[in-house]
C-alpha cells in the first residue's frame, strides 16, 4: 500500500461512519487511520473571521460553530444568520439595505429600526413601522382593486377609529367629503340618510327614515336643562319633533320650557318690509302660515267651512280661523259685561287712547280701560274685549233708540187725541 498512489484507489461513493480513512500524523511523521464518525465529528469550531468550512477564494465567509445548538454563517468575516432550535437570526440591516431582502431587489425588505421594533422597506424608503405601541403606516393603506376589500369583518371588528385634526373620510375620490376641524364636522354636498339612502325632492341635505317608530325623530338636548316633565320627554331634552298620527303623519313639534311665565316654542320670522296696506289675498308677510288640504298627488284651498288654523289650550280650541278667514273664539265673557258704563262713550274714548289723543278723552281715563281688561299695562289691546264693548254699546245704543221709540210713539199717540177732542169739539 505504501507504494500505491491515492489516484489509484477505487472509487467509494457511499462510504459508512465506521469506514476509515488513511491520514498522516505530523507530529509523527507516520500514517494513521480515522473513521469517517471522527473526521466529521470533530470539525473545527471557527469564527465569524475564520469559519470551520471556507472557500479557497473567500476564506471569511462560510458556516461556524457559535455554542450549544447554535450556530452562525458568516460573510465577509461577519455573522450573516444566526441558527439556533426554532429561530433563524438574521443582520439587523439598515432602511437602504435590509437585513432580508430579496436577492434580485436588495433595497426592499425587513429591517430592525431598534428595540423590539422593526421596519419593512420598499425602494429603500421605509413603509412600515412595527413596533410594541402597533403597525405604523408611512404611505397610504390600499386595496388591491377599487371597493375590493374590507377594514375588519362581520366576526373580527376594530374597537375604535383614530384621526387627526382636519382629517378627511373621502368617499369615491371626492364625491362626499367628512372633514373636521376643531369641534366640527363638516359633510360637504350631498345627502345624509338616516335609515334612508334617496329622496326625489333633495339636493343637500339630512334625510330620516323612522320605520314604524312612533316617538320622536329627532330630539335636542341640553345639560343646562332639567324641566321635570318627563312623562312627556327627558328631563334634558327642550325640542322635539315627531310625527302628530302613527300612520297618516303630520309635524309635531313640542317644546319644554321650565320657568314659569317662559314660552316652551318661539318662532321669530325676520326679513324686510313689506308693502301690503291695504292687505290683499295675495300680500306677503314677514311671517306666514300656509295651510292646504291633499287633493289626490296635489293640494288645493282650504274650504270656506273647514277649520284652517286653531289655538288650543292643552288640545282645546281656543281660538280658531276658517277657511274663508271667518274668525271663532271661546271666548265666554257676555256682552253686558261693560253695561254699568256708557259703551258708546267709552269707544270714542278707546278710539282716541289708542291715537294717543289723550286731551280728546272726555268721561274715560287710561287707567280705566286697564283696569277693566281692554288695555293692558303693556299696551296691548284685547280684541275679545274691545269687540264686545262695541257689542254692547250696540245694544245700549239700541234700547236707547227703543226707549226714543216708544215715547215717541207715546208722543204721537197723545197728539192724536188732541187732534181728535179738537174736532169733536
Amino acid at each position: 500500500m505504501a507504494n500505491t498512489k491515492i489516484t489509484d484507489f477505487t472509487a467509494w461513493a457511499t462510504p459508512i461512519a465506521t469506514d476509515v480513512v488513511p491520514v498522516v500524523d505530523v507530529g509523527t511523521t507516520t500514517t494513521k487511520k480515522i473513521t469517517y464518525a471522527n473526521l466529521l465529528g470533530n470539525m473545527p469550531v471557527g469564527t465569524a473571521a475564520s469559519p470551520t468550512l471556507r472557500f479557497t477564494g473567500d476564506a471569511n465567509s462560510g458556516p461556524y460553530w457559535i455554542g450549544a445548538d447554535n450556530w452562525g454563517f458568516a460573510m465577509g468575516g461577519a455573522k450573516a444568520l444566526d441558527i439556533k432550535v426554532g429561530q433563524i437570526g438574521i443582520p439587523d440591516g439598515t432602511v437602504a439595505a435590509p437585513g432580508l431582502a430579496p436577492h434580485s431587489d436588495t433595497d426592499c425588505g425587513l429591517y430592525r429600526i431598534g428595540a423590539d421594533n422593526l421596519g419593512l422597506a420598499v425602494n429603500g424608503a421605509k413603509v412600515l413601522d412595527i413596533g410594541t405601541g402597533g403597525l405604523s403606516v408611512v404611505t397610504a393603506l390600499l386595496p388591491n382593486t377599487t371597493d375590493g376589500a374590507a377594514l375588519g369583518s362581520a366576526t373580527l371588528m376594530w374597537s375604535d377609529l383614530f384621526l387627526a385634526s382636519a382629517g378627511v373620510i373621502n368617499f369615491n375620490n371626492g364625491n362626499m367629503t367628512v372633514t373636521h376641524s376643531a369641534g366640527v364636522l363638516n359633510f360637504s354636498a350631498g345627502i345624509i340618510g338616516i335609515n334612508e339612502n334617496a329622496n326625489a325632492n333633495m339636493t343637500t341635505g339630512l334625510v330620516i327614515n323612522q320605520g314604524a317608530a312612533d316617538n320622536h325623530i329627532v330630539s335636542l338636548k341640553s345639560s343646562d336643562v332639567a324641566h321635570g316633565v318627563t312623562t312627556i320627554m327627558e328631563t334634558d331634552t327642550y325640542g322635539a319633533l315627531a310625527k302628530h298620527h302613527a300612520t297618516e303623519g303630520g309635524l309635531h313639534i313640542t317644546g319644554i320650557r321650565a320657568s314659569t311665565g317662559s314660552p316652551g316654542v318661539v318662532i321669530r320670522a325676520i326679513g324686510t318690509a313689506v308693502t301690503g296696506d291695504p292687505p290683499t289675498t295675495s300680500t306677503s308677510a314677514n311671517a306666514i302660515v300656509n295651510c292646504a288640504l291633499i287633493n289626490g298627488t296635489g293640494v288645493q284651498a282650504v274650504g270656506a267651512t273647514n277649520p284652517m288654523f286653531s289655538v288650543q289650550n292643552n288640545d282645546t280650541n281656543e281660538f280658531v280661523v276658517m277657511g274663508d278667514g271667518e274668525l271663532y273664539s271661546n271666548q265666554s265673557a257676555t256682552v253686558g259685561t261693560f253695561d254699568e258704563y256708557d259703551d258708546a262713550v267709552m269707544c270714542g274714548d278707546l278710539s282716541y287712547l289708542l291715537a294717543s289723543q289723550y286731551s280728546k278723552i272726555v268721561a274715560h281715563n287710561r287707567a280705566l280701560f286697564s283696569r277693566i281688561g281692554i288695555v293692558t299695562d303693556g299696551g296691548m289691546v284685547s280684541l275679545t274685549k274691545m269687540h264686545q264693548l262695541e257689542l254692547g254699546a250696540i245694544n245700549q245704543v239700541g234700547q236707547r233708540l227703543n226707549k226714543l221709540e216708544q215715547a215717541l210713539m207715546e208722543r204721537i199717540q197723545l197728539l192724536q187725541r188732541q187732534v181728535l177732542l179738537l174736532q169733536g169739539g
